[in-house]
C-alpha cells in the first residue's frame, strides 16, 4: 500500500527521483523520503520484464529431416555443448552429442 501513496517531489539533474511514502492504512506509522537512482530503478525494470518474457516463452518445435550434424567440435566444444543442451532445448534445439 505505500507505493500506491508515493508521491513524487522532485527529479534532480534527471539522475534522482525524490518520493514521499507513507502508509494510509496505519498513519501511525513512519512516512519515508525516499531517494531513487533513476538509471538503476530503469534497469530493474528492463531486467524484471525480460526476466518475465523468459519465464512465460513457449517455443514451437519440428523435427528437420536430415538431421543436422556438425563435424567440428573439439572435445572441449562438445562437452560445453553437452553442458548446456537443456538450455539450447529452451530454445527448440535438441543437440544430441556424439552417440548419447
Amino acid at each position: 500500500n505505500m507505493l500506491k501513496s508515493a508521491k513524487v517531489l522532485r527529479q534532480i539533474e534527471r539522475k534522482f527521483i525524490i518520493c514521499h511514502f507513507f502508509n494510509e492504512d496505519n498513519p501511525n506509522t513512519h512516512n519515508l523520503l525516499v531517494i531513487i537512482d533513476q538509471h538503476a530503478a530503469h534497469e530493474r525494470v528492463r531486467l524484471e520484464k525480460l526476466l518475465k518474457e523468459m519465464t512465460c516463452w513457449s517455443v514451437e518445435t519440428m523435427e528437420v529431416k536430415p538431421l543436422i550434424t556438425i563435424q567440428s567440435f573439439t572435445t572441449n566444444s562438445l562437452r560445453l555443448v553437452d553442458s548446456y543442451k537443456h538450455e539450447f532445448r529452451k530454445w527448440g534445439i535438441e543437440c544430441i552429442v556424439d552417440g548419447q
